[in-house]
């Protein structure tokens, strides 16, 4: 389901009324210059987790509005996301949004969004062997894009896939971690896809909070998702290797950041890499490694 969800309007009407309304709370004032030397303010306000950025121009007339913020932790007060999230307590969470603000739904343009869903980690995924949220972030890999490496800021178990000019990119990390408060006696990690861009929706006539009411126009966001969890591989890298191995640790330490080949069971890079351990440049073998889909 949808969690940072921003959308921006120009429309006078509904730029007024909300920047009108008493449920905002003033957060600063800032003053920028464009590309042409011409000056315009920023105002940010708060509305429980919401940010609403409104840009004026020095004569004090409003251009547009930018909204952004989780939609998911919006419905929970401004608390949390780390619970079950509908697509009923979406349209709930929409029409909250609009009574509040007296939005009009089909003039407030969508941006790019956040799409994703919680997992719950069960013994029954994996054979009734129990890995925990930790090891699933640490051993958890993409096959058809570069290997998750990269470190999210906001939390301390994450990994991210996805280069820069890309139309998305894709999260895995572990709810349990960053709001354990929320949490119940089981642990989750959350699988998101992170929207860059906005034509493959907008081709799609997705384009207004209006739009995202209609159950229909989910599926296109689902099947995104469920094509990239399908790509999600949990590894256990050593499976060929006996502890001795001289291999062992240097396979355990071993970061990828090319692309990996999939066989029926087996998942392997078949190119040999230089890699530096303890000073020392060595040639490394082609890693091989048994997978579990997601």
């Amino acid at each position: 389901m949808f969690d940072n969800m921003p959308f921006e309007t120009r429309d006078q009407q509904n730029l007024k009324r909300i920047y009108e309304s008493p449920s905002l709370l003033l957060l600063e004032q800032l003053v920028r210059v464009n590309s042409i030397g011409k000056a315009y303010i920023i105002e940010k306000f708060r509305h429980k987790n919401l940010i609403f950025q409104f840009v004026r121009n020095t004569e004090g007339e409003l251009i547009k509005l930018k909204v952004s913020g989780s939609i998911h932790k919006y419905w929970n007060n401004g608390l949390h996301n780390a619970n079950q999230f509908t697509f009923e307590d979406f349209n709930e969470a929409v029409r909250m949004l609009e009574n509040q603000f007296e939005l009009d739904l089909d003039k407030m343009f969508l941006q790019p969004p956040e799409y994703g869903v919680n997992l719950i980690n069960t013994p029954e995924i994996f054979d009734g062997i129990y890995l925990s949220n930790q090891d699933l972030i640490s051993n958890t890999m993409c096959i058809n894009r570069s290997m998750y490496s990269n470190q999210l800021s906001h939390v301390r178990s994450s990994k991210i896939a996805g280069s820069r000019d890309g139309d998305f990119k894709s999260k895995f990390y572990c709810k349990t971690t960053e709001q354990a408060l929320f949490v119940d006696n089981h642990e989750v990690f959350r699988s998101e896809i992170v929207y860059r861009r906005n034509r493959s929706y907008y081709n799609k006539g997705i384009k207004t909070l209006k739009d995202l009411i209609a159950i229909n126009n989910h599926k296109f966001f689902i099947r995104k998702h469920l094509d990239q969890i399908s790509q999600m591989v949990i590894y256990d890298p050593t499976i060929y290797l006996n502890k001795r191995h001289r291999e062992y640790n240097k396979t355990l330490k071993y970061s990828n950041p090319l692309y990996w080949v999939e066989t029926p069971d087996i998942v392997y890079h078949p190119r040999r890499v230089k890699v530096t351990i303890a000073g020392r440049t060595k040639v490394t073998h082609p890693r091989r490694a048994k997978v579990t889909h997601l």
